[in-house]
């Protein structure tokens, strides 16, 4: 197994760039954000892409032979992002230069079964057209994250000494892209109310929602 490292502060931590098929996606024009966050005072309209699904799930090793705490994102997320008011980067193709930065996640939510967002592609993004029209045509398939773990062990069979995978404890993510090559489709979850700012996160993974409402009913609520 190939692994890229990026060293940080004198440690080499592996670089990570995974991808899943995208849940779901929709053009919409003049949708208040309020939809999706569920805040009454988000007022801000949206006017381009809303596309939408998990981006892992738990307890599965991935094609990179990878598994994630169910941890492993909060401090980064909530520390780097949410608490200082930065938004969390869409680019396609893991091309983070300016011209392939086409938008942001605004919801961000890791629950019981995995790690959910929303991305938003503004239509004054200067290659919208380019964007909307892959995906119509079921070329840009999936989303990836790229980042790196800054605490991982390798896990191995006991009996045969065989690798089994790698468990990442705790990650910092740098970007979300649109990809053309997803590894997994994953179908998408319910959204939840959430804390104020820039981008939207909560950790629900130790809340009992075996009374919650359906997938179903609570995307049909999204856009009501």
């Amino acid at each position: 197994m190939k692994k890229e490292f990026l060293n940080i502060g004198g440690k080499d931590c592996p670089v990570i760039r995974n991808a899943v098929k995208i849940g779901d996606w929709e053009e919409v024009k003049a949708i208040p954000v309020s939809t999706i966050t569920k805040r009454d005072n988000d007022t801000d309209l949206l006017d381009g892409l809303i596309i939408k699904g998990y981006e892992m799930e738990w307890d599965k090793t991935n094609e990179n032979y990878e598994r994630y705490e169910r941890t492993a994102f909060d401090k980064f997320l909530q520390e780097y992002y949410t608490d200082r008011g930065f938004n969390l980067p869409v680019d396609l193709e893991h091309d983070g230069s300016p011209e392939w930065l086409a938008g942001r996640i605004i919801y961000a939510e890791i629950n019981s079964r995995g790690f959910y967002y929303v991305a938003y592609v503004p239509r004054s993004y200067a290659h919208y057209d380019i964007v909307l029209n892959l995906l119509k045509e079921g070329i840009l398939q999936g989303f990836s994250k790229m980042g790196y773990a800054t605490d991982w062990d390798w896990i191995y069979d006991q009996k045969t000494g065989e690798f089994l995978y790698e468990i990442i404890r705790e990650f910092k993510l740098l970007r979300i892209s649109l990809v053309t090559t997803p590894a997994n489709g994953i179908p998408f979850e319910r959204l939840q109310e959430t804390k104020q700012n820039a981008l939207v996160f909560k950790n629900t993974t130790l809340k009992d929602i075996q009374n919650a409402n359906t997938p179903a009913d609570e995307m049909a609520k999204m856009f009501n």
